[in-house]
């Protein structure tokens, strides 16, 4: 009996042992197949609904792709679009790049990412333009929360644009932001951009080392527009009011900051006004006198009247819009071109 008591404990010794070590296995082989059968099934809900988008915007907005592919398991699910090309129909506009990539993590389907690999090319027909971007990966990140739109990004780095093989922009790196506007109404906006440069190589180069800006709009116009123009028309009809709430931008020493409020009257004009600070205005005024804009008699004069509102840290001076002029202080700077 003793031999026999002993050969069970044995065997029973065994079998926990063998339990010990199946029981994690196979608790992992469940897990493993839970979790893929979970993104077999969300890949799957994400290239219907894809299909669905698709679908329902045919009339304003098209992909085509020379290839396209699934994939990213286990932990993302990605869409591969070889060589897209993405047409606005209602603006007649194209854009084709060499790869897009749109993914998603599989635990975190709310928060999407596309990544446009370049170089790119945007044309339009309409408007006789086409434009030829050299950049990394255009990366833009949509989140959701409670299944409403929460906030958009965009970040591009090392840009270099040209339009009919003339360099017309460059930049180190640009971003925009957009979301729906918190404690107030309508949307919130955010740009920023290092080592930007537009006009490379004319009198009319503007390089700047640097600039933020951060804005609302109370009232984004709702329906389809096409072009800028159209956007104008549409927010000077629904009475919407831009708020610029800081801005600030430099270029070697010359600084500016501004903020205020606008908005677009029926006629297409700016209305309103910005209370700006220039810092170093003799080297801008030095500036504009190498490139011809301004004469030495007339840089003369505005710095005259423009020491009148000197301060420590800079000229402050209201910048206002009014029919079309243009106003700093007491100097009209010109006009601008209705908006629409």
């Amino acid at each position: 009996n003793g031999h026999s008591n002993t050969g069970n404990r044995t065997a029973m010794a065994e079998t926990t042992s063998r339990l010990k070590i199946a029981i994690p296995l196979i608790a992992m082989l469940v897990l493993l197949a839970a979790w893929s059968g979970w993104w077999w099934w969300a890949s799957n809900f994400a290239q219907t609904k894809l299909a669905e988008m698709r679908a329902n915007l045919s009339d304003r907005f098209a992909l085509t792709c020379t290839s396209e592919d699934w994939g990213g398991y286990p932990y993302r699910i990605m869409f591969t679009c070889t060589e897209p090309v993405i047409e606005l129909k209602r603006q007649g506009t194209t854009v084709s790049s060499a790869k897009l990539d749109i993914l998603a993590q599989a635990y975190n389907p709310s928060h999407i990412i596309a990544r446009l690999t370049g170089p790119s090319e945007i044309t339009n027909p309409r408007q006789a333009v086409r434009l030829d971007a050299e950049h990394l990966p255009l990366v833009t990140g949509v989140k959701f929360k409670d299944r409403k739109f929460a906030i958009a990004s965009s970040r591009i780095k090392q840009l270099s644009l040209r339009q009919d093989g003339a360099l017309v922009a460059n930049a180190d790196a640009a971003a925009l932001h957009i979301r729906p506007a918190d404690g107030r109404p309508g949307v919130d906006f955010a740009a920023d951009a290092q080592g930007l440069t537009a006009f490379p190589g004319t009198p009319q180069v503007i390089p700047l080392d640097q600039f933020t800006a951060q804005a609302n709009i109370d009232k984004l116009p709702v329906g389809a527009v096409r072009n800028f123009n159209e956007f104008a028309r549409a927010a000077a009809a629904a009475g919407s009011v831009i708020t610029l709430d800081s801005f600030s931008a430099d270029a070697s020493g010359i600084g500016a900051t501004a903020s205020g409020t606008v908005t677009i009257d029926q006629q297409g004009s700016l209305t309103g006004g910005l209370k700006s600070r220039l810092k170093n205005l003799d080297k801008l005024l030095g500036e504009l006198i190498t490139r011809g804009v301004v004469k030495e008699k007339q840089a003369r004069a505005a710095s005259t009247l423009l020491g009148l509102f000197k301060r420590p840290d800079g000229i402050a001076a209201d910048l206002r819009f009014k029919e079309c002029n243009v106003y700093w202080g007491p100097i009209k700077l010109g006009r601008h071109e209705p908006l629409f």
